[in-house]
This record gives structure tokens, sequence and C-alpha cells, in this order.
């Protein structure tokens, strides 16, 4: 299977994503998987925030012949920009 990622914000407070709300982020990415310690991973590609407010990630996995479709855009995934100068 693919996760595809997306971003939205900013907003005025951190808050999950709806599906209207989405920005891809990138082309949908494959499953990686380290057998040794059975962890499945997937990278998306970078986001840098141009405004300030609060923004979220979400993660939509499509499945495969053994596992289903699922997706991850809880408040976890979500941060606030307070600053988008340099250090």
């Amino acid at each position: 299977g693919t996760v595809t990622f997306y971003v939205c914000g900013p907003a005025t407070s951190e808050t999950p994503c709806a599906v209207a709300g989405r920005t891809l982020l990138g082309a949908p990415v494959p499953v990686s998987l380290t057998s040794s310690v059975n962890l499945v991973t997937a990278a998306s590609v970078s986001f840098r925030p141009t405004s300030i407010g609060g923004y979220c990630f979400v993660g939509v996995y499509s499945g495969d012949d053994n596992y289903t479709s699922g997706s991850d855009g809880s408040m976890s995934e979500c941060f606030t920009v307070s600053s988008t100068s340099s250090p």
C-alpha cells in the first residue's frame, strides 16, 4: 500500500483537517517494512509553513491485500506556527 499525506492550515487554532480543507503534500509514497523490528513507515515530503497559525497533518493509507485502508488526522498531528522568520 501507499500513504498519501495532506496538510491543512493555517487556521486560528489547531483543528484536525476536514476532507475539504486538505492540501496534498506530494505524491503517494510506498510504505517501508523493517521486518527485524516489525515496523512499517512512510515519509512525507518536507513542508515549510509560510504563514502563522494552526496546522495539522493527515496520513491516509491505501490498504493492501493484508491490511485495510486507514488514516490519522488526530490532534497529535497538529502544531502552531508563531513566526515565519528564519532564526
